[in-house]
């Protein structure tokens, strides 16, 4: 479960995840988030780098890893995470994430929540607020 600010609004994701976003008046995604099942590679040690290693997968470059904590508490499990900029493949437009896996009792969860380069700073503060509101089982 996570906590989307109500200036989000929900979004077509991938099957089996939940996405909100604020888009901007020309159709870009100015800010995300997204929860999706762990898919079975994460894992909580070492997942800065697998997320920083997928992000380049997906053909995303410059992928630059700014930070990453381990045996974070969440509400009902352990997590991991990565803060990391990125310039997108299309369009070659830049965004910043904060990416965590958390585990519970259950299985575990990832949430990517990031913005746009030139509003990271606005959205910031909110990111981190529902990241820290995952709840897991």
């Amino acid at each position: 479960m996570l906590s989307s600010p109500p200036s989000f609004a929900p979004i077509k994701g991938d099957p089996g995840s939940v996405s909100t976003a604020v888009v901007g008046g020309t159709g870009n995604v100015v800010a995300y988030l997204n929860v999706t099942p762990q898919q079975g590679g994460e894992r909580r040690h070492g997942f800065g780098a697998f997320r920083a290693s997928l992000l380049r997968h997906d053909h995303d470059y410059a992928v630059h890893v700014d930070a990453v904590a381990e045996g974070l508490a969440f509400n009902g499990g352990v997590g991991s995470c990565v803060i990391d900029d990125y310039l997108t493949r299309v369009g070659n437009n830049p965004y910043r994430e904060i990416a965590c896996l958390v585990v519970g009792r259950h299985g575990g969860t990832v949430v990517v929540a990031t913005a746009a380069g030139a509003s990271w700073s606005l959205y910031r503060q909110t990111l981190r607020e529902a990241v820290a509101s995952i709840t897991v089982s």
